[in-house]
C-alpha cells in the first residue's frame, strides 16, 4: 500500500492533470445557458473509432416567436491546462474567406424556407428554378465579414513555447489542439445538424481549443527581429486536403485559440455572430 497523498498533494495532482479547468469551462458555459457535455464523444473520421473530446456547449437560438427555424449554437472545445505561453503567426483574411460561408455554418432549413418565397406562382410544369441561398438573400456574407471575421485575427501557425535543457523552444502544436476539436465539429455536423439532409437542424459551430497561458501574436519585421503582442483569442486556419474534409467540399479547417482568462470575451464574440445571424434570418 502507498502512502496516502495529503489535501495539498491532491489539489496539486488535479491542477497538474487538466481535469479542473475542463470543469471550469463547462462552469463558465453553463452560466451562460448551454448545456454542456464532459468528456464528449465523436467519430474520428480518419480513424472510425470514438474519441474524446473536453467539452461540448449547446444553446438554442430562435430565429422566430414561433421557433420555426431555431439555429444551434454549439461550441466544442479542447482543454489545454499548461501555464506555457502560445504564439500565433497571424495573415489578413483573404477575399475568398470574406466571401464565402465557413464550414461550422449550416441553414439548411433557413435555405429551403427562402426557396419557397421564390417559387413561381405559377410554375411551368416541369420547369426548374433557382433556388436562393439564405446565405445569399439575407446578407448573412456581410454580417459575417463585420461581426466574425473583423472581430477576430486569423492565424495560420500556432506554437507553444516549451522548456528545452537551459533555454526554450518553439514547438508547433496545431495537430494536438486542433484536430480534436476539427474532428468533432465535423462529427457533430454530420449526426447533430444532419450534414446535408433535409431532417438537419441548422446551426453554427465553433471548435476551440481553451490554453491555461497566455496567448501572443508575432510580427516577424526582420530577420532578427520580432514583436510580440497580448491577444484575447484567435482564429487558427489551416489547408486540410483529408478525404472527409474532401467530401464535404471544403479545404480548410478553422479552430480558435483561447486562453481561460478570456473565454467570456471570446463567448461574447459567439453570441455576437449567432445574435446577428437571428436577426438577419428574421429579417431585423
Amino acid at each position: 500500500m502507498g502512502e496516502k497523498p495529503t489535501d495539498a498533494e491532491t489539489a496539486e495532482a488535479l491542477l497538474a492533470s487538466g481535469f479542473l479547468l475542463e470543469q471550469r469551462v463547462a462552469l463558465v458555459l453553463e452560466c451562460r445557458g448551454y448545456s454542456t457535455r464532459i468528456a464528449g464523444s465523436y467519430v474520428d473520421p480518419d480513424e472510425g473509432k470514438p474519441r474524446e473530446i473536453d467539452v461540448i456547449g449547446l444553446k438554442y437560438i430562435a430565429t422566430d416567436e414561433q421557433a420555426e427555424h431555431p439555429i444551434a449554437q454549439i461550441v466544442v472545445i479542447e482543454c489545454k491546462s499548461s501555464p506555457q505561453t502560445h504564439v500565433a503567426f497571424t495573415r489578413p483574411w483573404t477575399p475568398y474567406e470574406r466571401g464565402n460561408p465557413p464550414f461550422e455554418l449550416r441553414l439548411s432549413k433557413v435555405d429551403n424556407s427562402e426557396a419557397e418565397k421564390h417559387r413561381p406562382v405559377n410554375p411551368v410544369p416541369g420547369q426548374s428554378y433557382q433556388v436562393k441561398r439564405a446565405w445569399e438573400t439575407l446578407g448573412l456574407g456581410d454580417d459575417w465579414e463585420v461581426f466574425r471575421l473583423n472581430n477576430i485575427e486569423k492565424a495560420v501557425q500556432i506554437v507553444r513555447i516549451e522548456r528545452e535543457g537551459k533555454g526554450f523552444k518553439a514547438r508547433n502544436v496545431l495537430p494536438e489542439i486542433g484536430y480534436p476539436p476539427i474532428k468533432a465539429a465535423f462529427d457533430l455536423r454530420r449526426t447533430m445538424l444532419g450534414g446535408e439532409t433535409k431532417s438537419g437542424r441548422d446551426g453554427a459551430i465553433f471548435p476551440a481549443c481553451v490554453t491555461g497561458g497566455d496567448l501572443k501574436v508575432v510580427d516577424p519585421v526582420g530577420v532578427d527581429e520580432v514583436v510580440l503582442q497580448d491577444r484575447d483569442f484567435v482564429a487558427v486556419v489551416h489547408e486540410n486536403r483529408a478525404s472527409w474534409m474532401e467530401a464535404s467540399r471544403h479545404r480548410r479547417s478553422i479552430f480558435d485559440v483561447v486562453p481561460f482568462v478570456h473565454l467570456e470575451k471570446w463567448l461574447d464574440h459567439v453570441d455576437g455572430v449567432t445574435d446577428r445571424l437571428n436577426m438577419r434570418v428574421r429579417g431585423a
